[in-house]
């Protein structure tokens, strides 16, 4: 995986209503994920990925002493983890360019901490809790993140929209259809899945029966850890074609991931409950080693 950090940082100031815009990396529809680099209300810098498809905000326990009092312990599962327990702790003031972000709820703390090549620690995770509550666009050809308000904005120019679903009992967001084309499911959107997406188990089979489908990673396939992985030569999404898609098998949901997202100009307004998609660049190749579980894509000339 690529790691472009947002490069906006700031100490906090007086309250914003939106952070504005922040640099992310071109290449995220190639394995770069979207980093965001907020502080604390003590000015320490936190490293976190955007992930719509976590319900909750997470924090590597290295920030404890600025959290105050523990709350209790939750049971957590992670494809790439399995079950863990974290420790629970109230929602801390999170800032991004000086302003305070909305969040509420509890944060969940563990041994979290992950250090890519570029030797830079990430040390949470922002999610849904935080997220829905604002308008975000993904740019991927301007390298922009952007905080927008939500419903003002030029509708015109971002694309045809799509309902979307906030579940108040799961806390996931999710859009009609899937990766297959079948429009009587639903997929969760989740930034945090840096492939194109994935497909339920029985959907993911069913996508390898395809014509031309290819079995690039053999995963577990009873945990799902690490997932297979599989290329589609062609996918659908509400009649619309796309190509070269990296789909997994993430046994019980059907997911849209940063890479399908990054086709796109794609903008999230969770208050409007909308996805918007202005179709951009397609011109995507792939190359896989199956035996050594390696993807590799590349933008074609």
């Amino acid at each position: 995986m690529l790691l472009v950090v947002g490069t906006a940082f700031a100490a906090p100031r007086a309250a914003k209503e939106l952070p504005g815009e922040v640099t992310i990396s071109q290449d995220i529809k190639i394995g770069a994920a979207i980093y965001l680099t907020l502080t604390l209300e003590n000015g320490t810098p936190v490293v976190v990925l955007l992930d719509t498809g976590s319900a909750v905000t997470h924090l590597d326990e290295s920030l404890v002493p600025y959290l105050g009092p523990k709350k209790g312990t939750t049971e957590v599962i992670f494809p790439a983890m399995g079950w863990i327990t974290a420790a629970l702790y109230n929602q801390p003031k999170l800032f991004l360019n000086g302003t305070e972000l909305k969040a509420e709820g509890k944060v969940q703390v563990y041994p979290f901490r992950l250090r890519p090549s570029s030797g830079t620690e990430i040390r949470g995770i922002l999610g849904l809790n935080c997220l829905k509550h604002y308008c975000l666009q993904i740019d991927p050809e301007a390298g922009k993140l952007r905080f927008l308000k939500s419903g003002h904005f030029q509708k015109s120019e971002a694309g045809r929209y799509y309902s979307m679903v906030i579940s108040q009992d799961y806390e996931i967001a999710a859009v009609e259809g899937n990766l297959l084309g079948d429009e009587d499911t639903g997929s969760i959107v989740d930034t945090g899945w840096s492939t194109d997406g994935a497909l339920q188990q029985k959907n993911f089979r069913k996508a390898l029966r395809r014509k031309g489908a290819r079995l690039i990673r053999q995963g577990d396939p009873v945990t799902c850890n690490p997932p297979s992985a599989a290329l589609l030569p062609v996918a659908s999404f509400h009649m619309s074609s796309y190509t070269n898609v990296v789909i997994n098998d993430a046994r019980q949901a059907d997911i849209y991931g940063l890479r399908f997202l990054a086709r796109h100009v794609a903008t999230l307004d969770f208050p409007d409950e909308r996805l918007y998609l202005r179709r951009i660049d397609d011109s995507i190749t792939v190359s896989g080693n199956g035996k050594a579980g390696i993807v590799e894509a590349t933008r074609n000339p």
